[in-house]
């Protein structure tokens, strides 16, 4: 939670923060970069589990054509002047494609449909934090390599439910070095 990120960072982290869009990273760092994996995932979901529906096709193309050039500006090292420019021609972009941006459902709106129009409107919202990698080439469009280092703790702390307090993390730790030492003994 974000007392945590407090604690370990503290008020403001001075740098730029690549994460998902979880609530406790909102105006924590200087600047921040959305990971683009956690918005195509969501949108390759909609058009896998809608095959018909052209509409999600449509968007999920579009999108994926924003980022693969984002992508290419943010590795094109003649583009020390134009970034901003073309940092606002993408902004432009998600905005064309995001016609659903704003529209309120109805509670009988098709799940996927709901799920459409929020991602749409995450998008929207938080545009300026979408191509701060194109801006600064030295930071990545997603956080994938640090979600991969923690993904198997987590998922072990997700599976055992040994670690969320602070019992737990003893037991865990304890459990861990009794079977790393096993493990070179055996």
């Amino acid at each position: 939670g974000k007392g945590v990120l407090t604690e370990v960072l503290g008020e403001q982290f001075g740098g730029i923060g690549v994460t998902d869009d979880y609530s406790a990273y909102q105006s924590q760092f200087t600047e921040h970069q959305l990971c683009w994996a956690h918005f195509l995932r969501k949108a390759i979901a909609l058009s896998l589990r809608n095959p018909e529906n052209g509409q999600y096709q449509r968007f999920l193309k579009s999108l994926f054509a924003i980022y693969y050039d984002a992508v290419h500006f943010s590795r094109d090292r003649r583009l020390s002047v134009g970034r901003h420019a073309k940092v606002d021609k993408l902004q432009s972009r998600i905005r064309m494609i995001c016609r659903r941006y704003g529209e309120v459902l109805d509670k009988a709106a098709p799940a996927d449909d709901a799920k459409f129009v929020r991602l749409q409107n995450e998008l929207v919202d938080h545009i300026e934090k979408l191509f701060v990698f194109v801006l600064h080439p030295e930071v990545e469009a997603t956080n994938n390599r640090s979600e991969r280092q923690a993904r198997s703790e987590a998922m072990a702390r997700k599976a055992t439910r040994t670690s969320k307090t602070e019992s737990g993390a003893k037991r865990r730790g304890i459990i861990m070095s009794v079977l790393a030492s096993l493990s070179k003994r055996l």
